[in-house]
């Protein structure tokens, strides 16, 4: 099951993704984006940002 959709609006939040290189948190980042929020998306891998 993939959530595309968030039960309230974010947009013009601010939105601290730790782990965002890959998995998880590389979801979560695109969904806030998606979603209208500003994300700051963070991982000790760089490479995967």
């Amino acid at each position: 099951m993939a959530l595309t959709e968030l039960s309230r609006s974010i947009e013009g939040m601010v939105a601290i993704v730790t782990g965002s290189g890959s998995g998880m948190g590389a979801a979560t980042a695109k969904l806030f984006a998606a979603q209208g929020a500003k994300v700051a998306a963070i991982d000790i891998n760089q490479g995967g940002l």
